[in-house]
């Protein structure tokens, strides 16, 4: 399951030329917008935004001699099928509805690429899914929850794994840089050649998705209440690295649309970061502790990380205050393992139970 998706098609220069003359034209007929971003290199075009698809249409030159011409759309499947559909996430099963919207919209712009193409040999390809690969994916599921807010404040206490970080904004009052209220946005960066900072390589954003719709001035807020989507954003290395360990022939949308893919990605970066334990008031787990078979010298070390956890009000902040990081994550991934999530339930919510949720998860499978 994904809601969005980054997808880039690879042209020469009098494909380029054409394909812009196609599009402007059409804007313009349209009364569409379009514009220059960065000059002579990146150009935006708002043709099929209500569509849900954004373009683009980049061209770079590097130093070495190489340059990079491409059509680029930033794409809510969902959207292309139905225009106001801010909250359904597209799967393998929408692809042949997919590919019949997706083609139908360029027709327009097809006819004036055909009639004002000096070459009569270029071919109109861009209505074509295949004819596209992908730079970034992002893999998503909806989990229908009751207590959506208490549950967005537990998550915001979850592990932020090696190599990943807290996203954090300026805040004018207080002067100084804190993590979005309602979400749990973490991301891991690439490093380039020299320890320069690169891209993006994962992303993982967790939030309440009523919240984000009122935010954005988005339809669809008062239809839901209770939808938390947990979200892994693959961007280029990690689409790449996909591509190589899943041996896929090229990086084709259709490829990353298969559930067994979008599954196990979900699955792995649920375990890393929110864990796959139920939440208890600090009590109730400690009780639920004592009634384990465990070890008595285990159940005491445990009980000494639920207490740092709670005290610390977040997994990552116990771990930085851990004497011995190693041990500290084995005792997280044991209190797993025993049903129990390290962050506990605080006392002003009056809840002595919540179940995982990544069991809402495995509910939208059924």
């Amino acid at each position: 399951m994904h809601h969005t998706v980054h997808l880039f098609y690879k042209c020469n220069t009098h494909e380029f030329s054409a394909l812009f003359k196609a599009l402007a034209q059409v804007s313009e007929d349209r009364g569409c917008k379009f514009y220059e971003i960065y000059k002579e290199s990146l150009y935006r075009f708002e043709l099929l935004k209500k569509n849900g698809i954004q373009i683009q249409l980049v061209q770079v030159s590097f130093e070495d001699g190489i340059s990079y011409r491409a059509v680029e759309l930033i794409m809510n499947p969902m959207r292309l099928l139905n225009g106001e559909d801010y909250i359904s996430l597209a799967s393998q099963s929408y692809r042949s509805q997919i590919e019949k919207a997706f083609h139908q919209i360029w027709a327009l712009v097809k006819e004036r690429f055909n009639h004002t193409r000096i070459n009569p040999n270029l071919k109109f390809k861009l209505d074509l899914l295949s004819s596209y690969k992908v730079k970034r994916i992002d893999i998503a599921t909806n989990l229908h929850v009751p207590y959506p807010e208490i549950y967005m404040k537990l998550i915001r206490r979850s592990n932020i794994p090696k190599g990943f970080q807290l996203y954090t904004e300026f805040n004018a009052i207080g002067k100084r840089h804190v993590p979005p209220k309602d979400s749990f946005y973490i991301f891991r960066e690439k490093l380039g050649k020299e320890g320069n900072r690169s891209k993006k390589s994962i992303t993982i954003n967790c939030y309440n998705k009523n919240v984000q719709l009122h935010e954005n001035n988005l339809n669809g807020a008062e239809q839901i209440r209770n939808i938390i989507r947990f979200e892994v954003q693959c961007h280029y290395d990690k689409v790449y690295r996909i591509t190589k360990s899943k041996k896929f022939e090229n990086q084709s949308y259709f490829q990353f649309i298969e559930e067994e893919l979008s599954n196990s990605i979900i699955q792995a970066y649920f375990k890393k970061t929110i864990g796959f334990g139920d939440y208890y008031s600090l009590s109730a787990a400690k009780k639920v502790l004592m009634q384990s078979s465990v070890r008595q010298s285990t159940k005491d070390k445990l009980s000494d990380t639920l207490d740092l956890v709670s005290q610390k009000r977040s997994i990552a902040k116990a771990s930085e205050a851990s004497k011995d990081k190693k041990k500290f994550n084995e005792n997280i991934n044991k209190l797993n393992k025993l049903g129990i999530n390290a962050v506990t339930i605080p006392f002003s919510e009056k809840l002595e139970f919540l179940p995982c949720i990544f069991e809402y998860f495995l509910e939208e499978l059924i």
